[in-house]
């Protein structure tokens, strides 16, 4: 069994990419929606957690999911795939630290960065690379998980350094008064349906933030009527290509 969570579609395409045939997928924010703890994983089945690094750490409706999971006897092999722009610094260890079990193998997998609250995306062809390198690290991860191998390697000190530099701010942060929608919105619904922790609601047509911080997947912000202050106004967003070939109504929560 595999947990993910995703706000553009880089850890759900990862997901399911890892996934064996027929191995069952759960969306951890659906989880937390629905409180749903409490698992049985088969005799030798491997167990994983796919989701992108936050500021060193891990995404909120993570931290609050790994917290709460429970497995009915004690996981086989358990791994975990974090997706990055750069480096996942120090959020294995803290993985570790929130589950209260051993990880077994942890994974970093590079994918387009795209936090377009802070910065522009890079070019197309950068993008292009990146999606092309990170198949050929699937392939090699999903062997890896195959043979059931436990890599050694730990967080630099460099890395928890920097993650504990960085993570305070998306942890004390999350903020949500800064959203705001321009006036090209067609009140689809989309974004507040894809929020993984019902920040968003529709009212008169409109997308309303009713509270006061979320998860800052930026789920929403894929869409272009969406702005987060002043920053994000002609910044193309980014969505993983998978996603790209729905219309953006017809995206599901779970995405």
């Amino acid at each position: 069994m595999i947990f993910y969570f995703s706000g553009t579609g880089n850890s759900l395409h990862a997901a399911k990419a890892l996934a064996g045939e027929g191995e069952a997928l759960y969306d951890m924010a659906e989880c937390c929606r629905d409180k749903t703890w409490d698992f049985c994983p088969e005799e030798e089945e491997s167990i994983g957690f796919v989701f992108p690094v936050y500021y060193g750490g891990l995404p909120s409706v993570v931290r609050h999911f790994v917290r709460k999971v429970r497995f009915a006897v004690a996981p086989f092999y358990l791994w975990s795939v974090i997706t990055c722009g750069a480096d996942t610094f120090a959020a294995g260890d803290m993985l570790r630290s929130q589950l209260g079990a051993e990880v077994d193998a942890v994974f970093s997998l590079k994918m387009p960065d795209n936090y377009v609250v802070l910065y522009e995306l890079s070019p197309e062809e950068k993008q292009q690379e990146v999606l092309a390198q990170a198949e050929i690290r699937l392939a090699e991860i999903r062997e890896a998980i195959s043979r059931r191998e436990i890599p050694t390697e730990s967080a630099s000190a460099k890395a928890k350094a920097m993650t504990a530099l960085m993570y305070p701010l998306y942890a004390n942060g999350r903020g949500t008064k800064k959203f705001w929608v321009d006036d090209s919105c067609v009140g689809c619904g989309a974004c507040a349906a894809r929020c993984p922790v019902g920040a968003i609601q529709m009212s008169d047509g409109h997308p309303v933030w009713v509270k006061d911080r979320c998860a800052h997947c930026m789920s929403c912000i894929r869409c272009g009527a969406i702005q987060y202050g002043k920053r994000t106004q002609g910044r193309v967003r980014w969505k993983h290509p998978d996603l790209r070939k729905k219309a953006h109504c017809e995206e599901t929560p779970a995405e």
